[in-house]
């Protein structure tokens, strides 16, 4: 038996238990949750998230609001935060989907929602990617590959969001399914 198959049998025994584990990644959840937040205005242009930009147009206009705004080296900051923020979401919801599955062989939306937890970080890991590029830009003399950079964070982001949404809400359904009363 696993170090993996023991934990998670411990914790299935007792839904408390399952919450010290999760409690440590949820601290560090929020902690890195609350550094990955930028200043009001330093990941918009006024309208548009920068990760939603999707074109070179629409990364110029969000550079140039960031250099009238001086708020370059806030959202640079606020990206590499959000990588420590994408380490503990998607160890939470691996954990999660890892504790609540059901006994025996996991099915095919087990493996998915598991899987697609993972594609998540990694899409997100893009989309920051992407927006870096965008902010060592400049906006008087953008570069060729500022719409393609523009592109990778946009398309990332959309990805992201699908799969995210499908394991926590997968990982949900089976917290309620095992937790349930009665």
């Amino acid at each position: 038996m696993s170090l993996v198959d023991t934990l998670t049998g411990f914790m299935r025994r007792a839904w408390w238990r399952a919450a010290l584990v999760f409690a440590p990644l949820a601290i560090a959840f929020a902690f890195f949750g609350g550094h990955a937040t930028p200043p009001p205005t330093a990941l918009t242009s006024g309208a548009l998230p920068m990760e939603l930009v999707g074109t070179r147009a629409g990364a110029i206009t969000v550079l140039r609001a960031f250099e009238q705004q001086h708020a370059t080296p806030a959202a640079a900051a606020s990206i590499y935060w959000d990588f420590g923020f994408i380490a503990s979401y998607v160890a939470l919801l691996v954990l999660a989907l890892r504790v609540f599955a059901r006994p025996g062989e996991p099915d095919l939306i087990d493996r998915s929602a598991f899987k697609s937890a993972w594609l998540a970080g990694l899409a997100d890991c893009l989309e920051n990617a992407g927006m870096l590029a965008m902010l060592s830009a400049s906006a008087q003399q953008p570069p060729e590959w500022l719409g393609p950079a523009a592109f990778v964070a946009t398309a990332a982001s959309l990805i992201k969001w699908v799969l995210v949404t499908f394991a926590a809400g997968h990982a949900l359904w089976l917290a309620w399914r095992t937790l349930r009363p009665g």
